[in-house]
């Protein structure tokens, strides 16, 4: 799975704020078939279940088939990864209250925004 980011435009916007409270996570340990990195290092492959992951996108290819195991948290943290280090970091950070990021050309575009604790995910077509 080839992603040319260079082709794409993307916007990134973060409001700072204050660090707010966050809400401990004791879930299982990851058991999904899919491979992780260990690139990013508060995003440990060997996390919960319910925390997102960075897929090894080398092994990726190779899993595809398989069906439900691929979950939303992962792939969003996964693509933030591959467009920069610095833009998930951004994303993570707990200092930033706002994150926008939004990805494609002027007639679809992905979109990534996090507001405190609450992340929103879609796309939208321009007709």
């Amino acid at each position: 799975m080839d992603i040319d980011f260079d082709k794409l435009q993307i916007t990134i916007d973060t409001n700072s704020c204050p660090v707010s409270p966050g809400k401990s996570d004791s879930g299982n340990s990851n058991s999904s078939t899919l491979s992780y990195t260990d690139d990013f290092e508060t995003l440990p492959p060997s996390g919960p279940t319910s925390h997102a992951h960075i897929i090894d996108l080398g092994e990726y290819a190779t899993s595809m088939k398989e069906e439900g195991t691929l979950k939303l948290q992962d792939a969003i943290v996964t693509t933030l990864f591959n467009v920069s280090l610095a833009t998930l970091r951004s994303f993570v950070n707990p200092t930033v209250n706002t994150f926008k990021a939004v990805f494609g050309t002027k007639d679809v575009q992905l979109v990534i925004w996090r507001k405190g604790h609450e992340v929103f995910v879609g796309h939208h077509i321009f007709c």
